[in-house]
C-alpha cells in the first residue's frame, strides 16, 4: 500500500522498470500522437470522475489496449478484447486491474483492438447521422 502514496515523479525513479519507461509531460503534438499510442503496451485511464473520455477512441483507432476504472460509460466500450475495467476506481484496483491486464497481454491484439475502433470513426458516424438531418 506504501507504493499507492507516491507522486509519479517520485515513484518513477525507484520503478524495477525504470529503464523502460518514458515519462514526457505536456502536450503531445498531433503528429506524435500515433507513435505514443503505437508504443504504449496499454493506455491507462485512471479516473474518479468522467462520463466519457475522448482518449479511449484515440487509443482504440490505434489498436492500444485500454486499462480504466468503471466510471461514466467506459464498460461500455472497453470489453474483454480491448482492455481491462478495474473493479474499483482507487489506486489498489486500478493496480490490480493493471495486473490482470499484463498477466493475458497476449489476449489483446492491435488488429482487434482497431477493428472495433472502427464504427466511431467520424466518416461512420456521420454516415450514420446524416439521415436523421435530411429533409424526410
Amino acid at each position: 500500500t506504501e507504493i499507492y502514496t507516491l507522486s509519479l515523479h517520485d515513484a518513477l525513479p525507484i520503478s524495477a522498470m525504470r529503464e523502460s519507461i518514458v515519462f514526457k509531460e505536456g502536450n503531445v503534438p498531433n503528429e506524435e500522437v500515433e507513435v505514443f499510442f503505437k508504443s504504449a503496451d496499454v493506455c491507462c485511464l485512471p479516473y474518479r470522475n468522467i462520463y466519457q473520455s475522448g482518449v479511449i477512441f484515440v487509443a482504440m483507432r490505434f489498436g492500444t489496449p485500454i486499462v480504466a476504472t468503471e466510471v461514466g460509460s467506459m464498460r461500455e466500450f472497453v470489453d474483454e478484447n480491448i482492455g481491462v475495467i478495474a473493479a474499483s476506481n482507487d489506486a489498489p484496483g486500478v493496480a490490480a486491474a493493471l495486473r490482470k491486464f499484463f498477466s493475458n497481454l497476449p489476449n489483446f491484439q492491435a488488429e482487434t483492438i482497431a477493428r472495433s475502433a472502427a464504427k466511431y470513426r467520424w466518416e461512420n458516424i456521420c454516415r450514420m447521422l446524416l439521415p436523421l438531418y435530411q429533409p424526410a
